[in-house]
């Protein structure tokens, strides 16, 4: 506790405050940093959040994939069931 200053009273808690300065002007420095805070926070959310949608594509693209594959080996599998059938029937 600073001197002249009572247990009850919060002022020398502030943030920022340092001895010989006026509480509104460390509260005003206070409430700088805390916007600067607040843009680099916002410009880290919004990074994330273009990660975000990024990510949920490529998993759209690779779905896609997946289905044109799945397609195709269904394809192949059909065809080799036929040609043995084919092969058996010409036995």
């Amino acid at each position: 506790i600073p001197e002249g200053a009572t247990r009850t009273q919060r002022w020398w808690r502030t943030p920022g405050w340092t001895p010989g300065r006026p509480v509104s002007v460390s509260l005003s420095l206070q409430t700088e940093e805390d916007k600067k805070n607040l843009v680099r926070l916002q410009d880290l959310v919004d990074k994330l959040q273009m990660k975000v949608k990024a990510y949920k594509r490529q998993a759209e693209e690779a779905e896609e994939q997946a289905t044109a594959h799945l397609g195709r080996l269904r394809k192949a599998q059909h065809e080799l069931e036929e040609a043995e059938e084919r092969a058996d029937s010409a036995e």
